[in-house]
């Protein structure tokens, strides 16, 4: 971690972690919920659902804050690309879900 940028990807990997251990514990939740009003269950439901995304992303842009070593850029780039693609397929199942 040689330049400002590595720093905050760690920086931003660690609030990411810490991010989602809140919302799978079932707090902070009204960050999920901005204005819409929403059911508690529903909220719940949704940081269950989301964390898993918001874990791997914050190990990965951890692990990215560390370009020095190359097995640490590769981990991160896969867990990223991963992250991503969860986020999409649950979103585009939450809208499929939401139409009906």
């Amino acid at each position: 971690m040689k330049s400002l940028w590595g720093l905050f990807n760690v920086l931003f990997g660690i609030a990411f972690v810490v991010l989602a251990i809140q919302f799978f514990s079932g707090k902070w939740l009204k960050l999920l919920s901005g204005s819409v009003n929403a059911t508690s269950r529903q909220l719940i439901s949704a940081g269950r659902v989301i964390s898993p995304a918001l874990f791997i992303l914050g190990i990965s842009v951890f692990l990215l804050g560390f370009p020095e070593n190359k097995l640490f850029v590769k981990i991160g780039n896969i867990g990223f690309v991963i992250a991503i693609g969860y986020i999409i397929v649950m979103v585009l199942i939450t809208m499929f879900q939401s139409s009906r």
